[in-house]
Formats: C-alpha cells, sequence, structure tokens
C-alpha cells in the first residue's frame, strides 16, 4: 500500500514516512528558505509581521531566518519607559 502526501503529492510506502514528512515542514512555512526570503528581504516584512502572518512566535521566525542565513535588519519598535 503507498501513502500520499495531500499537500504535495509525494508517495510513501509507510504511514510513518508520510507522518515525518508532514511533520517536516508542512504547515510551518517559517522552514522554507525561499519563502522566507521573499517575504522578509523582498517583501519587507518584519519579523513581527511574519510571526503574525504565520501563527508562530516572533523567536521562532529570528531563529529561521538565522538558520537560513539570511541577515536580519534592526528592529524598529521601541521599548515603553520603564
Amino acid at each position: 500500500m503507498m501513502y500520499e502526501c495531500e499537500v504535495c503529492g509525494e508517495m510513501f510506502e509507510k504511514s510513518q514516512s508520510l507522518a515525518a514528512h508532514a511533520r517536516a515542514g508542512h504547515g510551518q512555512p517559517w522552514k522554507d528558505e525561499q519563502r522566507m526570503r521573499e517575504e522578509y528581504l523582498e517583501n519587507g516584512k518584519s519579523i513581527t509581521e511574519l510571526s503574525d502572518e504565520f501563527d508562530c512566535g516572533r523567536t521562532t521566525i529570528a531563529r529561521w531566518l538565522d538558520r537560513h542565513d539570511i541577515p536580519t535588519r534592526p528592529s524598529t519598535h521601541e521599548k515603553p519607559p520603564s
């Protein structure tokens, strides 16, 4: 029996392989280097905007930008006065 990924159509002989494939990236756009480069560098979105769009934390976005060797911009938001 073969198992098909509903997202990309890739076929697997074992259901465990399909499950591992799905966990490795589907539904987690921050793991897609090309998309992160496009959104952050080309479209100029901020880490906060990406974390809101991708429904994850800012730390996740920052960590994956670093893993993809995508240079980050200085933060532009100010901290509230103490």
